[in-house]
């Protein structure tokens, strides 16, 4: 056992842990369908910004912002 690491030093990373593989199988299963996705962790009082204005419960934390949509190609022509 590692020095001064006890199982609860680990066991307050699960939510963390929980919230990523979700994040992930949300992700496979988007590219599945044929769409395309991106991630935003908030940083600073974004976080908060962002519930007040979509009126998110005091109680609820967003550890990331996730977009889903169909991909925009765009053709760029060099001169």
């Amino acid at each position: 056992m590692l020095k001064g690491v006890t199982g609860g030093s680990f066991s307050v990373l699960n939510s963390f842990a929980t919230i990523w593989c979700v994040i992930k199988n949300i992700f496979l299963a988007v590219t599945a369908e044929g769409l395309t996705r991106f991630m935003r962790i908030p940083l600073g009082e974004e976080h908060d910004i962002v519930k007040e204005k979509l009126k998110v419960p005091a109680i609820y934390m967003m550890p990331v912002f996730i977009g889903i949509g169909y991909e925009e190609r765009i053709r760029i022509t060099l001169s």
